[in-house]
């Protein structure tokens, strides 16, 4: 049974809601409005979780820092993740990399926020 508001059952369906919530927030004024939107847009997506099908991790990747590969639902679920896209020939990408070591060392001992890079 798809969640109210749900446009089908694959992330795709996310896009819409947050570009609505991105729009939102350019029009609200007040931080408590901003506050307010983040909580509905919250709100709503929360329920679609049964329908928003994440696929795990392809098995034979290779994993560093690990001492067992990292499943999306036994190792992530319910925890905010960093998926960082990057390769050492972008210099963007290598001026983000002291950025993506401070999250870590501030949240990674806490369990709240892995940092995965591809």
């Amino acid at each position: 049974m798809a969640a109210p508001g749900a446009r089908s059952c694959s992330l795709s369906g996310l896009l819409p809601a947050q570009t609505s919530l991105e729009y939102a927030l350019l029009d609200a004024v007040t931080q408590e409005e901003k506050n307010n939107l983040v909580y509905q847009y919250l709100q709503k997506v929360d329920g679609w979780e049964q329908d928003l099908l994440v696929p795990e991790f392809p098995e034979g990747l290779e994993w560093l820092n690990t001492e067992e590969p990292i499943s999306v639902y036994k190792n992530l679920c319910g925890k905010v993740v960093i998926l960082d896209f990057f390769t050492y020939c972008c210099i963007n990408c290598i001026h983000l990399l002291p950025d993506l070591h401070a999250l870590e060392d501030t949240y990674s001992d806490k369990g709240i926020c892995p940092l995965i890079g591809f």
